[in-house]
């Protein structure tokens, strides 16, 4: 978790956050792997094995010359689950304005199955359960899935997510994307020890916290 419980502090620098950086920076330490290359990229031309896959790196990899020579699969189940990171997308409407009815409408309609499709032809996440969709919008889904098998390794994936991580990613992500960029890959490196990496990015996410009054 990247938070406690209650969402009030960060919570990176925990024994669960140590344990996972360290195996991070092991592969370094151990010679698995070189830090530098983009993941995507660093795949795509053979010197990246295997990545933590997001829905939007589809596009990029099925527009390359990879064609059937690689593939997905869902995590492997942990001691407790196999639940990855889950990211979220937000509509949001001014609670001042005029026009707060016709914004839930159109929030309405375009968060629907229906229109869920056509936002899966570009990111291939369905975030509605097959079996409870109209028989058409069913038949989409399906069809785009045995277009490009890949898809079904992730809406596997999202039935397995924890909601909870989506409410985690909500709180001072700003601050954290920008700690994590700058300290995971300097202990990652060996220039900072993980006690002090996570330590600075829960400085940082705690701050933002503070300022938001959360």
């Amino acid at each position: 978790m990247q938070l406690t419980d209650d969402f009030s502090q960060a919570n990176a620098n925990s024994p669960a956050g140590k344990e996972a950086l360290a195996y991070l920076k092991s592969f370094v330490d151990e010679g698995i792997t070189t830090p530098g290359p983009n993941a995507v990229g660093g795949f795509i031309d053979g010197t990246v094995a295997m990545f933590a896959f997001q829905q939007l790196h589809l596009p990029e990899i099925a527009a390359s010359g990879l064609g059937d020579e690689w593939s997905l699969a869902p995590m492997p189940k942990g001691p407790k689950s196999s639940s990855a990171y889950v990211d979220g997308e937000f509509l949001v409407a001014n609670a001042a304005s005029d026009h707060l009815e016709a914004a839930g409408t159109f929030m309405k309609w375009m968060t629907s199955p229906e229109q869920a499709v056509r936002y899966m032809e570009r990111a291939p996440i369905f975030p509605y359960e097959l079996d409870k969709v109209d028989d058409a919008t069913r038949a989409q889904v399906e069809a785009l899935v045995d277009a490009d098998p890949a898809r079904a390794a992730l809406l596997e994936q999202l039935t397995l997510a924890s909601p909870e991580n989506i409410m985690f990613e909500r709180y001072a992500q700003a601050a954290r994307w920008e700690a994590q960029k700058q300290y995971l890959v300097a202990a990652i490196n060996g220039d900072m020890s993980i006690d002090d990496a996570l330590s600075a990015i829960d400085a940082a996410v705690n701050e933002a916290l503070e300022a938001a009054a959360y």
